[in-house]
């Protein structure tokens, strides 16, 4: 069966929206749709990585073409790596967005300004004339941007570009692109996303470019990115150099601030769960009930606390449609999925379990051998203050959440936080395959069956056919497996499976290797 892998896209229609944010982003637009002011807006839509800033402002563009007095441009940044080219491309596209926002109407010849625009003659796309003074078009204008920044160079740009709007021809063609767009009852709305991802220096560029160019008439700027990383990358350059210089520019630059509004604990929970069932049909996936029961318990319990975003959810999902097919039959399937929940929910525990597995799967009782890595009490005092360190980022509850998540997947830690200790734990957690048994461990990390060791597809396909082969396919079989692994693998499996043999077919199992 071919295997979708969820994407991240942004969602786009309002029939899409799973977190009841489309009333939100239909409100902004109707703002400024409704908008008497000819005063330029700058709009901040802030949240987090993954959060939803995209979608947000996908549902305001749609929105804001229900009406065609409005002019949406997209604008990329993340397609430039130099300021200056980074301003030329923006002015340029200003410009080319502007120009086919006229594709029909018809423009009046002479004293275009001089009047208001009642019945437009000549088509924009033919002519510039109305836009146009003894010396240059408002697309010329824009070319002379370009160039300034070309030849002062990205670290002047700015200054640069504002002593050439003092120019007074200059100046005059900026008045006549307003007046363009007030008497045509024209508005640009400027969408510029992920601002957040781009290095400082060219943070920094988007908003000195914002800055300048914002008191266009009729003009409104939509910017989105993470408020908390953008302060952290521009605050250096202003005030006290810190993360609250940074925000002090932002109160400048951004006259509307908006934070998204914060996806519903349910809502991502219900989302997270059908990206779950999604990726167990998909690979016909096989879970008892109890399986079930203890995969939402230890889910609802301990992991979805750290479910913030909506990219979370997908990334898990697609982890176990990545995880499934590689290790179906291999591995205790509920360890499966908890363990790739610590991966994507409790990264930094789930780096230190994967290269410190002395700490999760030997024994912390005085009663049990222990296995040469000091003193018990020294070893539980290590666990201790490596869980506390890298539980400093989290809140006191998650701290918890993850103690409990790493205790339901290692048993040995009910030693370390509850003073349990667990008898005769290892034969049933190897033949439950779960990652807690070192022979299983690595199987977890690897996504596959290490050299050397017995496949429980292979074994459990080899017990399953006993009944039916005859002497030599029995011992044909058996060569195969235990030449792919060892002898010792081969009766560690039979001795963890033999209660569940029916007599028969431990009956020509045992001739079969007799023979």
């Amino acid at each position: 069966m071919q295997q979708n892998i969820s994407s991240d896209k942004p969602v786009i229609l309002k029939e899409e929206d799973r977190f009841q944010r489309y009333d939100f982003s239909g409100r902004i637009a109707q703002r400024i749709i409704n908008s008497e002011s000819n005063d330029s807006v700058v709009i901040g839509i802030y949240g987090a990585w993954g959060e939803g800033k995209t979608s947000v402002i996908n549902f305001i563009e749609e929105e804001l073409k229900t009406n065609d007095t409005i002019i949406p441009i997209r604008f990329n940044p993340w397609r430039f790596t130099e300021e200056a080219t980074l301003l030329v491309s923006f002015f340029n596209t200003l410009a080319s967005k502007v120009k086919e926002s006229f594709p029909e109407k018809e423009i009046e010849k002479t004293n275009f300004f001089s009047k208001k625009v009642s019945n437009y003659k000549k088509k924009w796309q033919d002519s510039k004339e109305p836009l146009k003074s003894d010396k240059e078009t408002i697309g010329e204008l824009i070319g002379k941007y370009g160039k300034i920044v070309s030849i002062f160079g990205a670290g002047e740009a700015a200054e640069s570009i504002g002593k050439a709007l003092s120019n007074v021809d200059i100046e005059t063609l900026k008045k006549r692109f307003e007046k363009l767009l007030v008497d045509s009852k024209k508005k640009l709305v400027v969408f510029i996303d992920d601002i957040d991802r781009l290095d400082k220096q060219e943070i920094h560029s988007i908003f000195r470019l914002v800055k300048l160019t914002a008191d266009f008439s009729n003009t409104f700027y939509i910017l989105s990115f993470d408020q908390e990383m953008v302060a952290s990358a521009i605050g250096e350059r202003f005030g006290e150099g810190d993360k609250q210089a940074g925000f002090n520019f932002l109160e400048k630059i951004i006259q509307v601030p908006l934070k998204i509004p914060v996806a519903q604990p349910d809502a991502l929970k219900q989302y997270c769960f059908q990206l779950v069932d999604k990726a167990i049909n998909e690979n016909q996936v096989e879970l008892s009930e109890s399986d079930v029961q203890r995969f939402v318990s230890e889910f609802v319990e301990n992991v979805l606390i750290r479910l913030k975003t909506p990219r979370l959810a997908v990334r898990y999902g697609n982890t176990l449609s990545f995880s499934f097919p590689l290790l179906y039959g291999e591995v205790n399937l509920v360890d499966l999925m908890l363990i790739e929940a610590l991966k994507i929910f409790y990264p930094s525990h789930y780096e230190f379990v994967k290269d410190n597995s002395h700490y999760f799967l030997s024994s912390y009782s005085s009663h049990s051998y222990y296995g040469g890595h000091g003193d018990i009490e020294t070893k539980k005092k290590e666990i201790t203050e490596f869980l506390d360190e890298l539980g400093k980022g989290l809140s006191r509850r998650e701290k918890e959440s993850v103690k409990s998540l790493l205790s339901e997947l290692f048993p040995r830690l009910d030693e370390v936080f509850r003073n349990t200790f667990h008898h005769n734990g290892h034969e049933e957690w190897y033949k439950n395959k779960r990652i807690v048994s070192p022979e299983y461990f690595k199987r977890y990390f690897s996504y596959t069956v290490l050299k050397g060791e017995m496949s429980d597809v292979s074994f459990d396909s080899f017990i399953a056919s006993i009944d039916t082969a005859n002497e030599e396919q029995i011992i044909q079989n058996y060569k195969h497996l235990i030449e792919s692994s060892s002898i010792d693998n081969f009766l560690h499996k039979l001795r963890s499976r033999k209660e569940d043999f029916k007599w028969e077919t431990s009956q020509k199992l045992a001739l079969g290797i007799a023979l």
